[in-house]
């Protein structure tokens, strides 16, 4: 029994569309995974671009960084020309030398305001004691006592006499008489004439060295009269019994009365000199003008002082900074160095391999698509000699009953 034509046709085509439907999901397959590959190309893609960016940003980040370091080291620069001035100018003005000047001016101060205490007790106790000494001459001029008045009159001329000497021995040239001694010999004899008075003054002192080599008799003699408690004087002061009245009389006055300027000439001399150590002595006002003026050069140095460590601080702080920044810039820079570039490095490694297989996939891709052309060609003439089959089946059913 031969087989009939429906049952040589019928199974071919099964067979052939049952490939044709392998082919079609295998070329869905392939899409979508073409598809897929293509979108994590392009994902990869997309993270390389933020990568890149991600690099242009640490770049930027790192130019900036730059800048505000140059500024930094400009501000420094600034900061150290600055002191640099600063410095030239304290040098300029000399505040070293007015420092050291005030340090030498306030102990000399400090040694003056002790020497002026120690001139002030002194002139106060050379001024109690030429006080006691007026009193007590005053009291002894006004004293009604002849025999103490005689002897200290005595006395008084033999020390006054005792200095002369000494003043004579010191002296080169022939001794001159004070100005102090001419007004008392002028004031005791009122009618001679200053060359008189010098002569008579000259020849009273050569009587009293005299008298001091021979033994000094007139003292003895003054000594027997304050025994006996009368005063007698030695010359006849009136002048009315004297061989020489007139030099006798003044050479007796003079005798009596020579202590008394002498003494106050000295004693005038130390108070001169104790004035001109206290001339030397600055004032209150001057010790107020020094205090006031150091106070104003203190104050002129801190202010120095104050701007030179805020200018210190600046550039200490300039430095900390730099030097942070400077930190920032390595780490940085070894961030971008260790973590971006790997990853960058990484992420090429897998977009090369991604291409690679894109690459294999376009070219599966392509055998599959001219395999499905093939098939589709293929399909295409068995449905035509699928038709022409059934014309000619048709066609042999109308031919043969």
């Amino acid at each position: 029994m031969c087989p009939s034509d429906e049952d040589v046709c019928h199974p071919p085509r099964v067979q052939n569309l049952t490939s044709a439907k392998t082919i079609n999901d295998g070329a869905s397959v392939m899409y979508t995974v073409v598809t897929c590959t293509e979108n994590s190309i392009e994902e990869e893609e997309h993270a390389f671009v933020q990568l890149q960016e991600e690099l242009k940003n640490v770049g930027s980040s790192i130019d900036t960084l730059n800048t505000n370091l140059e500024q930094l080291n400009q501000r420094k620069a600034n900061c150290l020309n600055k002191m640099q001035h600063l410095q030239e100018r304290i040098s300029r003005e000399g505040t070293t030398d007015v420092v050291q000047r005030l340090s030498s001016l306030s102990q000399s101060l400090k040694a003056l305001e002790m020497q002026e205490s120690e001139h002030k007790s002194n002139c106060n106790a050379k001024y109690s004691k030429l006080q006691a000494e007026v009193n007590e001459l005053e009291n002894i001029i006004c004293g009604n006592d002849d025999a103490n008045l005689s002897h200290g009159i005595n006395h008084s001329l033999y020390n006054s006499l005792e200095r002369l000497n000494s003043a004579k021995r010191k002296c080169q040239g022939p001794a001159q008489p004070s100005h102090g001694q001419v007004q008392v010999a002028h004031f005791l004899c009122p009618n001679y004439t200053s060359a008189q008075t010098l002569g008579i003054i000259s020849r009273a002192v050569e009587g009293k060295e005299t008298q001091a080599r021979q033994g000094n008799p007139c003292k003895a003699r003054s000594r027997v009269m304050h025994q006996g408690k009368t005063f007698v004087m030695p010359y006849d002061v009136t002048g009315a019994s004297s061989a020489n009245p007139p030099s006798m009389t003044c050479l007796a006055t003079l005798e009596i009365q020579i202590h008394v300027p002498t003494e106050l000439a000295v004693k005038l001399r130390e108070i001169v000199l104790l004035k001109r150590q206290l001339d030397d002595v600055p004032s209150q006002e001057e010790l107020i003008q020094y205090e006031h003026r150091f106070s104003e050069l203190y104050v002129h140095i801190q202010e120095k002082l104050r701007q030179t460590r805020e200018l210190y601080a600046t550039f200490n702080a300039m430095l900390e900074i730099k030097d942070l920044m400077l930190k920032e810039t390595s780490l940085l820079n070894s961030i971008s160095s260790q973590c971006v570039l790997q990853k960058l490095e990484k992420v090429r490694l897998t977009l090369e391999a991604e291409r690679n297989v894109r690459d294999a996939v376009k070219q599966r891709y392509a055998a599959a698509i001219v395999e499905q052309r093939s098939c589709y060609s293929l399909l295409k003439a068995f449905q035509e000699e699928c038709t022409k089959n059934e014309r000619l089946r048709s066609l042999s059913s109308e031919i043969l009953p």
